[in-house]
């Protein structure tokens, strides 16, 4: 493998480059220009993330890479196993009711339940078994049990206040928790 370099008009000298130099170069043009394409494309989602889905006042709208959802400074993805365990917690607690509305007061009266404790744990599953969470947590734990019941739901999240709540979706009427100000009302 050779590149030539340098051709001189009057003495005809050449210069080239050859082996493994040649090699190295060529890669690192490679090297380059992936990263290009991929900082142009991680900019450009992140553009229309917060312009288009305006990610900040609905985070579970988010289009990444990969597709998975939520939103807190890192990505949640809930394991299949996970979801029937949810799902199987929230048939428990909304036992009777006929309505996503009483469906959703349900999960709020259980949750306001729990002691309000500081951590960095994410995982619904945990949370429930803790039975305690900071105001990330139990609304992520909100959010994805009421999702087992085909109740939508996003995580909002006030960097300024250093706090998140969930706002849930029934029919046209917006719905905000706040498990741990313990408040649940129409938005």
């Amino acid at each position: 493998m050779k590149k030539i370099l340098y051709k001189c008009e009057k003495c005809s000298h050449v210069s080239i480059q050859e082996g493994w130099k040649l090699l190295f170069v060529e890669s690192m043009k490679l090297v380059a220009i992936i990263a290009t394409i991929s900082f142009a494309v991680l900019g450009v989602l992140s553009v229309y993330n917060f312009l288009a889905v305006q990610v900040y006042e609905s985070p579970g709208k988010m289009i990444t890479l990969n597709w998975v959802f939520e939103m807190k400074g890192r990505y949640l993805y809930i394991q299949p196993e996970d979801r029937i365990e949810l799902k199987t917690i929230s048939e428990e607690i909304t036992i009777g009711c006929e309505t996503d509305l009483c469906k959703m007061k349900r999960v709020f009266n259980n949750l306001t339940e729990f002691p309000y404790e500081t951590g960095t744990n994410i995982d619904p599953i945990k949370t429930w078994v803790q039975h305690s969470g900071d105001c990330d947590e139990m609304s992520t734990l909100a959010i994805q049990l009421l999702k087992t019941q085909g109740i939508k739901g996003n995580l909002v999240t006030s960097l300024e206040a250093d706090h998140a709540y969930a706002v849930f979706y029934l029919g046209d009427e917006k719905y905000k928790m706040d498990v741990v100000n313990n408040f649940l009302g129409m938005m």
